[in-house]
This record gives structure tokens, sequence and C-alpha cells, in this order.
């Protein structure tokens, strides 16, 4: 029988954090590396507040050119030829230091997952559910195009909504990594908080925020704006919860597999499991209270987001400034799918079924 990993892989690598791309301790290599990796990656600096965006337009399905316009400063912006088209739009960016610092340290974790969809495997089935999830509001909202909220770095559109496109749904992605400006689809470089200042003829019918929430510094003024930005305030969030009982249970079951899947007759089964009782979970138990107390007291479990939700706060944060249409946990995961409509507090939307 094998011994037993280190109690650190077992939570980091094993768990939640490693199923949305966390990995705190790939992550803490990643950010000692910033110095390095600064060459490589380009965030636009502040320029002035009356600075309109800069509309890039790509060739058609097919090329690889860019071409900016001359007159690269629109008065107005066609929200139907943006999407038709898959231009590019570069908004004037602001954004504090603490904001680009943990911006640059998910760049790498975004090559390794965006560029070449290097998720696990697990990660891949959320977002398979998840894409259901977005196809499910989109028919009940009837809505036709959607804005995703932190795309990532990806040229190619992500793949919770790629079977959606053939059925009429138009996407864009904002990000404000200005890394592969050559995309498939209609992209915007810059921040949520500036593109409330884009000259955008109409609103969006629907914003994504797909494992995106969690990276703005104020995430309720980061609902508020995508409310803003949508015909009826309506926004799908899909977030993880750090709940230790979630938590836990995750643990739980990656061991149960891991012991089944290394042992095959029942005495080094058992012997795997008392291995785990005597050794490990009692290491998971101190970990486990270990993130609690940080959670309690606002500290950072990693170098890579703003917030760590619970439930209860996130869904306190969600009714205070909407109605929760769904709000349902992915089984065996401690991902959540919600179902959000800003500025209703009343009524519900309607529900499928």
């Amino acid at each position: 029988m094998k011994p037993s990993p280190p109690v650190i892989s077992i939570l980091l690598n094993k768990v939640f954090p490693r199923d949305i791309c966390l990995r705190q301790q790939r992550n803490n290599r990643i950010s000692n590396k910033l110095p390095r990796m600064n060459g490589k990656l380009h965030i636009p600096s502040s320029t002035p507040d009356n600075t309109l965006p800069t509309l890039v337009r790509s060739a058609p399905k097919g090329g690889n050119a860019f071409k900016q316009h001359e007159n690269a400063h629109p008065s107005m912006i066609n929200l139907e030829d943006f999407l038709e088209k898959r231009e590019t739009l570069c908004l004037t960016e602001g954004g504090s230091s603490a904001w680009r610092t943990i911006t640059q340290a998910s760049l790498e974790e975004y090559r390794v997952h965006h560029l070449y969809d290097g998720y696990p495997d697990s990660t891949k089935a959320i977002m398979a559910m998840f894409g259901g999830f977005i196809a499910k509001w989109a028919l009940i909202w009837n809505s036709t195009n959607l804005i995703d909220l932190g795309c990532g770095i990806g040229t190619k559109t992500p793949p919770y909504v790629r079977g959606l496109l053939d059925n009429n749904l138009k996407y864009a992605g904002l990000d404000p990594l200005a890394e592969n400006m050559e995309r498939d689809y209609a992209f915007v470089c810059g921040r949520l908080e500036d593109l409330k200042e884009a000259s955008l003829d109409k609103r969006f019918d629907l914003a994504v925020f797909a494992t995106s929430l969690d990276h703005f510094e104020d995430p309720r003024e980061a609902l508020l704006l995508a409310g803003d930005i949508t015909e009826s305030g309506h926004v799908l969030i899909w977030c993880g919860l750090h709940d230790s009982p979630l938590i836990a249970r995750i643990d739980v079951s990656d061991m149960t597999d891991r012991v089944c899947r290394e042992n095959h007759n029942i005495i080094s089964r058992t012997l795997g499991f008392l291995w785990y009782s005597i050794f490990t979970w009692p290491r998971v138990a101190r970990d486990l209270r270990t993130r609690e107390n940080k959670l309690e007291t606002g500290q950072p479990l990693d170098k890579l987001h703003f917030s760590y939700f619970t439930e209860s706060e996130l869904k306190d944060l969600l009714l205070s400034i909407g109605q929760i249409n769904e709000f349902a946990v992915c089984p065996g995961t401690n991902s959540v799918f919600v179902s959000l409509t800003v500025g209703v507090t009343t009524e519900p939307d309607p529900t499928p079924a």
C-alpha cells in the first residue's frame, strides 16, 4: 500500500481549489515569479476618464488580420454589428494596484487552461453542467445574446458556451488581460467597471460570471454593474463556496475513490481506510479549522481572489441587490450556479415547469 500523501496535497490539489483552477501551492509559486512574467503581460495603463473606447475590427471569419480604425473613437457602437462581426473593443482602464497584482497572478493558470483547454476532467464536467444552466435560463428569459464577464485569454469561446452558439445565441467575452487579441468571438478588453462608459447603442440580454465574481474587488458593485449593462438585470453566476462541510465532503469522496482505485482486495482497502483515519483525517480537520479561522478574520486563502464566499454570505449578498431565481449547488462539488435578477426584490422570474 502506498503511503498517505501530504495533507497539503490532499486539501489543495485534490479538493475544490484544483477543480476550479485555484491550486494554492501552484498559485504561490506563480505569484513568486511575477517579476519575470511582466514582460509577457500587458494590462492597459490608466488614461484620462474622458477617453472613449477604441474599436478594433477583425477580419471576416476565416481571416487572420486585425485592422484598427483610423478614427478609433466611435461615438456609438452598434451592439448587433459588434457581436455579428466579432469585433474587439478596447476600453480605457483604471484599477487599483491590488487588483492589478491579483490579475497578473492569474495569468499563468489562464495560459495553461484557457489556451489549450487544459482543464481537469472534473472542471470540464462542471462546465458542461453550467452550459446547460445557461441554456435553460436563456430560453426562459428569451435571451439572444450574452456577455461573459471574465472570459479569460482563450482565443476560442469557453467550453461552457460552445454548444449554445449554434442556437442563435450570440456571445461576447470581457476580460482585462490584453493577451491574444485575435479571438473567434466578440471581445471587450477592459474591466466591467469601465464598460458602462462604452457607447453601446443598447444593452446585453444576459450577463454571466463564470468563476470570476470572486476576482472583483467589490462583488456587490460588480453585480450591480452587470445588472446595469443588461436589459432586464438578468445575471447568471458560477462560483465556488468555501463552507467546510462542502470542502470536507469533496475530500472524503476523493479519498474513497483513491483508496478503492489503488487497492483491490478487502484487506488492503481496510488498511488504506485505517491509514487515512489515523494519520490523515486529524490533519484534514486541523487544516479545515485553519481555513475557517482565515475566513472568519477576513484573511485571504490564496493570492488570486478578493472574496471567499460561504453559502450564507453569497445568498445575503445576492438578496441585497435582487431576486434569486435559482440557487443550485452541484452534487459532489462546492460549485454553485445562480440565476439572479438584479433590482427585483418581490416576485421571482418564472421557473421551468
